[in-house]
C-alpha cells in the first residue's frame, strides 16, 4: 500500500514538472494560421522555452506584468483589428519595461525609434514620450502591423517585417506566402520568428490564470496642468508606484495639447495608501497655519468666504492662511493640507516645480497681499532674496517687484531699503545702508573715483546735488533729521522722504546711495565691480554686442581675445576673457581704425607654410587660422571658394593669395579702408559678414548695429546696411 503510493506522488510530480515546463506541441495556431512544426524547429524553439522558464523568479514577475499590461493590448488590438496574438510580442521586444532602450536607440515597449513613431502617430517631444505608453505605443504597433499585412496578406510574414522592415522582408517570403492560412515552420525559418513562438509557448498558459492579479493598472484621464502626485492623491494611489508606470511624462505636469490617460496601480491585498495620512511629525499650529486639511466649503460657504476676505483686504486686516513645513513634507503634502491644487500652491508661493521645500518656512495656502499689512520699509541682509522677503511679509512677488521698480531675477544688494507699502518714487534714489554689523564704511569708501565725483567726508544741506551719474557716499550730520531727500536743481519736492526712527544708542549710520536702474548709468567710477572682473560667463538673453555694451570694450577685443568667429553662436554658461594684451585690447570709445585685409600686419617666414597650405586641425576656426597667418577671414574665404564659411578637420586652407593676385593687390590696396565721405547703402554678398563689411569701410561692429537698429552681428544676403560717414 505504501509503495503505490510512493508511485501515485511520483507521478503526481511528474506531471506538475511537465506542466511547468511547457512541451512545443508539433502545430500551433497564430492569428488565422495554421503552423505545422517541424521536428528541428521544435528542437530550437524548445531550447528557447527552457531559457526563457530557467529563472522561475524572473518569469513570474514578466507574467504579472503581462496581467497587467495586455488587456490594454488586447483592446488596442481589437479596435485595430488585429490578432491579440501580437501581444507576446511586446514581451519579445521589451520584456514590458516601459522605458528599456535598445543598442540602436529605439525606445518603450514597442522599441521604436523616434522617427518611426511619429509617423505611427505616437508623440515624441520634450513633454511626453508615448513609446513609453502602453495604450498609445500598442495602437501605434498596431497601424505598423495592419500596414505591413495589406501588403504581404499574410500576418506570420507581417510579424517578420515587425524585424526585418518592409523591404528586407521581400526576399525572405514567398509569392505562395500570400492569402496562406496553413505555412510550416523548419529550422531554416527565420530566428526572430522561431523566438516569438517559443514566447507564446512559454506565456500562453501562464498569463490570465490568476483570478487576483498582484498588480491592476486603473487609466484615468488627466486634466491639463496637474502633476502625477496630484492625480496619485486623488486616485488614493501610492505616489511613487503611479510616477513608476507613467514614464511617458517627461514634463512636471499634464501637457494641454491632447487628452492623456494616466495608469494607476494597485496592488493586490494592500491597503490604498493616501499619502497626506503618512506618518511624520506632528504639526504645529500657530495663528497663521492651519492644524488641519480643511473641509471643503459649499458654495454659500465659498461665496461668505469671499465676501470676507474682500473686506479684509479693503480694510488691510487681511492675513492670508498658511502652514509651516516639516521636516519630510513636500509641495503637493502642504497644498493638500491647505485643500488646494499643487499648480495653485506654486502659484500662490511664487515657487517653481523644481524648487524645494525648506523644514521651518512658511508656506501660504491663501493669496498673499498685495503690500505689507504693518512695516514699511524692510532692510535687506545678506543671503536674503527678494522671495524670502515677500514670504516673510505675506507679499506677491511681483509687486515686491514693481514697488521697488526692479527687474525679475535682480539681485538684492545687502542693506539695501527695501519698499514694503507705497511704491518708490523716482526722485528717490536707491538706498543702500551699512549693515549693523559694519561698523565703518571703509570698503565702500576705498572705490577709487574721479577726481571730480570724489566726495566730501561730511555733506550739508547746501552743498548741493552730486554730479549726475557719480557715486556719493554720505555721513550723516547727528544734528540732521535722520533722512535728507535729495532733490534736484530746479525741481520741486515730489515726494516724502521714507521716515526712520532714530536708535537712541545706536551712531548715526553712515549711508552710500546709488542711482536706481531708470537714472543715469555711473561713468565717473574708474574702477567699477563689474569692469574690475576680467571674466563673464554668459547668461539667457545676452548676445556679444549686449556684453561689450556692459563692460565697455569693442566686439572686435571680444572675438579676438576668445577666439571667437563673427558669426559663431554664444553658448549659454560660456565664459568670456573680458582683457587682452597691450597689443589687441583697444579703448571702446576709440573708432576701429582697422586696416584692410590686404595690408594686414606681415607675418614671419616661420609662421607661414611653405606650400602656402595650412591643414585644419581639431578645434580651429577660420577666424583663429586667419589670426594665425595675418590675413582676413574674407580672403581664406576668397582664395578657397568657401561661401558660408564651413570648414572641416583635415581640410587644407591657402593660406596666402596667389602669385596672380599680389600685382594687382598692390595697386588697390595703398588707400586702407575705403572710408565712407558721404552716407552708403552696402547690399550683403553671399560669403560677406558683418565684420568683414566693418573692415571694408574702416568702421566697428558697433556703429553699424547703430545705425541699422540691430540687436545681433548676423547679416543675410541681399540684406541691405546703411554706413555712415566718420565724423
Amino acid at each position: 500500500m505504501k509503495k503505490s503510493l510512493s508511485l501515485l506522488l511520483l507521478s503526481l510530480l511528474c506531471l506538475v514538472a511537465q506542466a511547468q515546463n511547457p512541451v512545443v506541441p508539433n502545430n500551433l495556431y497564430f492569428a488565422d494560421i495554421h503552423l505545422q512544426i517541424k521536428d528541428e524547429a521544435r528542437a530550437d524553439i524548445q531550447k528557447l522555452v527552457d531559457a526563457l522558464i530557467k529563472h522561475p523568479g524572473y518569469f513570474q514577475k514578466k507574467v504579472e506584468l503581462a496581467d497587467a499590461y495586455f488587456p490594454f493590448v488586447e483592446q488596442a488590438f481589437k479596435q485595430e483589428g488585429v490578432p491579440t496574438d501580437f501581444k507576446y510580442l511586446a514581451l519579445q521586444e521589451s520584456g514590458l519595461v516601459s522605458d528599456a532602450v535598445s543598442t540602436s536607440n529605439a525606445v518603450g515597449f514597442w522599441q521604436f525609434k523616434e522617427g518611426s513613431a511619429t509617423e505611427l502617430g505616437i508623440r515624441v517631444n520634450g513633454l511626453v514620450d508615448e513609446r513609453k505608453h502602453i495604450i498609445e505605443s500598442s495602437r501605434g504597433a498596431a497601424k505598423y502591423l495592419l500596414r505591413s499585412n495589406a501588403y504581404y496578406k499574410n500576418w506570420f510574414n507581417s510579424l517578420l517585417s515587425y524585424y526585418q522592415g518592409l523591404n528586407g522582408t521581400k526576399a525572405l517570403t514567398k509569392t505562395s506566402d500570400i492569402g496562406a492560412k496553413k505555412m510550416e515552420v523548419t529550422s531554416q525559418t527565420n530566428k526572430y520568428l522561431l523566438t516569438f513562438l517559443a514566447h507564446k509557448v512559454a506565456y500562453e498558459n501562464a498569463i490570465g490564470k490568476n483570478p487576483n492579479p498582484t498588480i491592476t493598472l486603473q487609466p484615468v484621464k488627466a486634466t491639463p496642468g496637474q502633476t502625477l502626485m496630484e492625480i496619485a492623491m486623488a486616485a488614493q494611489a501610492d505616489a511613487a508606484e503611479v510616477e513608476r508606470y507613467n514614464k511617458w511624462l517627461m514634463a512636471s505636469t499634464v501637457p494641454s495639447d491632447k487628452e492623456y490617460t494616466v495608469m494607476i496601480p494597485y496592488v493586490s491585498g494592500v491597503s490604498r495608501p493616501v499619502l497626506a495620512q503618512a506618518a511624520g511629525p506632528v504639526r504645529k499650529s500657530t495663528r497663521i497655519t492651519t492644524a488641519a486639511v480643511r473641509k471643503p466649503q459649499d458654495s454659500v460657504g465659498r461665496i461668505k468666504g469671499f465676501f470676507h476676505t474682500l473686506k479684509a483686504k479693503l480694510n488691510n486686516t487681511y492675513t492670508p492662511q498658511a502652514v509651516v513645513a516639516q521636516p519630510g513634507d513636500t509641495k503637493d503634502m502642504l497644498a493638500l493640507q491647505g485643500n488646494i491644487s499643487t499648480s495653485k500652491f506654486l502659484r500662490v508661493n511664487d515657487l517653481q516645480s523644481t524648487d524645494q521645500i525648506e523644514a521651518g518656512q512658511t508656506y501660504y495656502v491663501q493669496g498673499k497681499r498685495g503690500k505689507a499689512k504693518d512695516k514699511e520699509f524692510h532692510i535687506a541682509q545678506r543671503g536674503e532674496t527678494l522671495h524670502d522677503i515677500s514670504q516673510k511679509y505675506a507679499i506677491k512677488l511681483s509687486r515686491l517687484l514693481a514697488k521697488n521698480r526692479m527687474q525679475k531675477g535682480e539681485t538684492l544688494e545687502p542693506g539695501r531699503v527695501v519698499w514694503l507699502q507705497e511704491t518708490r518714487p523716482t526722485s528717490i534714489p536707491v538706498e543702500i545702508r551699512p549693515l549693523e554689523e559694519e561698523e565703518e564704511p571703509k570698503e565702500i569708501l576705498s572705490l577709487k573715483l574721479d577726481p571730480v565725483a570724489q566726495p566730501a567726508t561730511t555733506k550739508t544741506p547746501a552743498a548741493g546735488t552730486p554730479k549726475a551719474g557719480a557715486v556719493s557716499v554720505e555721513v550723516e550730520d547727528p544734528a540732521a533729521a535722520p533722512y535728507v531727500k535729495k532733490t534736484p536743481q530746479g525741481e520741486e519736492a515730489a515726494a516724502a522722504y521714507p521716515a526712520k526712527k532714530p536708535a537712541a544708542t545706536a551712531k548715526p549710520a553712515p549711508v552710500l546711495e546709488r542711482r536706481a536702474p531708470e537714472e543715469a548709468v555711473i561713468n565717473d567710477v574708474q574702477v567699477s565691480a563689474t569692469s574690475a572682473a576680467d571674466r563673464h560667463v554668459v547668461e539667457k538673453g545676452e548676445t556679444l554686442y549686449s556684453i561689450s555694451k556692459k563692460y565697455s570694450v569693442s566686439m572686435e577685443n571680444l572675438l579676438a581675445w576668445n577666439n571667437l568667429e563673427v558669426n559663431a553662436p554664444l553658448a549659454l554658461g560660456k565664459e568670456l576673457v573680458l582683457t587682452g594684451s597691450a597689443t589687441s585690447a583697444k579703448p571702446a570709445t576709440a573708432p576701429a581704425a582697422t586696416p584692410a585685409p590686404a595690408t594686414a600686419a606681415p607675418v614671419s617666414s616661420a609662421t607661414q607654410p611653405a606650400s602656402g597650405a595650412h591643414t585644419i586641425a581639431p578645434g580651429e576656426t577660420l577666424y583663429s587660422i586667419s589670426r594665425k597667418y595675418g590675413v582676413s577671414v574674407q580672403d581664406l574665404q576668397t582664395w578657397n571658394s568657401l561661401g558660408t564659411g564651413a570648414i572641416s578637420i583635415g581640410q587644407k586652407l591657402t593660406v596666402s593669395a596667389p602669385v596672380s593676385e599680389n600685382a594687382a593687390q598692390t595697386e588697390t590696396t595703398a588707400p586702407a579702408p575705403a572710408t565712407p565721405t558721404d552716407t552708403v547703402t552696402h547690399k550683403v554678398a553671399p560669403g560677406e559678414s558683418m565684420y568683414g563689411i566693418s573692415r571694408k569701410y574702416g568702421v566697428t561692429l558697433q556703429e553699424i548695429m547703430e545705425w541699422n537698429n540691430k540687436t545681433d552681428y548676423n547679416v543675410s544676403i541681399g540684406e541691405s546696411l546703411l554706413i555712415k560717414p566718420k565724423k
